[in-house]
């Protein structure tokens, strides 16, 4: 991947048509925002402008033909983090601003067509079973169905930042990789720690959708930036610590498999060190 982006970036011309490439490709619309993020990232605001610009005419297509918004989601929102981080501002405030996007998104657009919603909301829940073990009647049974459908929808729309995520981190390594200091984004990702602002922001915004119907899609988009806060002070942890890097692959093992119950414990995690500053209060003492 390092040659590969090594080769892509020594002509705008290579850069432009592989990112173009990818966009219009599905499931490479990972690459295509990765791309856009380094060229961003190493060469500034107009030039990742137009790189992203020509990676937006695959995915406006796909949007308009009754496909996924996700390829025009993903650079707009990659294009953002990239710039941010350019311009000075810190990884986690970069993160917060690509949440923000996505929240904005998880409540004014609809991924799944609605046959495709029934089909999957119909896969995860069995409301035939809900019905006559609660006691629910029809229009109760509705209204389950609104909320698990707004929910699903946060969690296509927190997904797409993850993934966004994944982009923005694999251009900062290669940028670091690349162009130096080698370790800059490890070092980067593991001082990683959320304003207390967002936390608070967070715990509102979470109790405003408990109580209104139509903000239930942005809870899965909240817990995006503090899952990865939590992955990075576990990560800063065991460096600091020197513990096994065969540990820390547990915890990757762990959240596929209970992805709920470590999500939430990460999640828990990075609020409390955004007021305890665990990698601080756990750092051996200097000799």
């Amino acid at each position: 991947m390092r040659a590969l982006a090594a080769n892509i970036m020594q002509s705008r011309v290579r850069a432009t048509s592989v990112a173009t490439i990818a966009a219009a490709v599905p499931f490479l619309g990972w690459l295509a925002a990765a791309l856009v993020a380094l060229v961003s990232l190493r060469m500034g605001p107009k030039e990742g402008l137009m790189i992203m610009l020509w990676t937006l005419l695959p995915g406006i297509y796909y949007w308009v033909t009754g496909g996924s918004p996700g390829v025009v989601v993903g650079q707009v929102t990659v294009g953002l983090m990239a710039l941010m981080l350019f311009s000075g501002y810190q990884l986690s405030l970069a993160l917060l601003a690509g949440a923000g996007v996505l929240i904005g998104v998880a409540l004014s657009v609809t991924w799944l067509p609605p046959d495709a919603e029934q089909f999957l909301m119909s896969r995860l829940v069995d409301f035939q079973s809900l019905q006559s073990s609660l006691g629910l009647d029809a229009s109760a049974i509705g209204q389950v169905k609104v909320q698990v459908s707004a929910l699903l929808n946060g969690v296509i729309s927190a997904v797409q930042w993850v993934m966004t995520c994944l982009s923005l981190f694999l251009a900062r390594w290669l940028q670091s990789a690349l162009y130096g200091p080698a370790e800059a984004f490890g070092q980067e990702f593991r001082r990683l720690q959320l304003p207390r602002w967002s936390v608070v922001a967070a715990i509102v915004l979470g109790f405003l959708a408990s109580q209104q119907m139509w903000l239930l899609p942005l809870l899965p988009v909240l817990m995006g930036p503090f899952l990865i806060a939590g992955l990075s002070v576990i990560h800063g942890i065991f460096m600091l610590r020197g513990w096994s890097s065969f540990w820390l692959g547990g915890i990757y093992v762990a959240l596929i498999f209970a992805l709920p119950e470590v999500s939430l414990l990460l999640v828990l995690v990075a609020m409390a060190d955004s007021w305890v500053d665990f990698r601080h209060r756990l750092a051996p003492p200097r000799a």
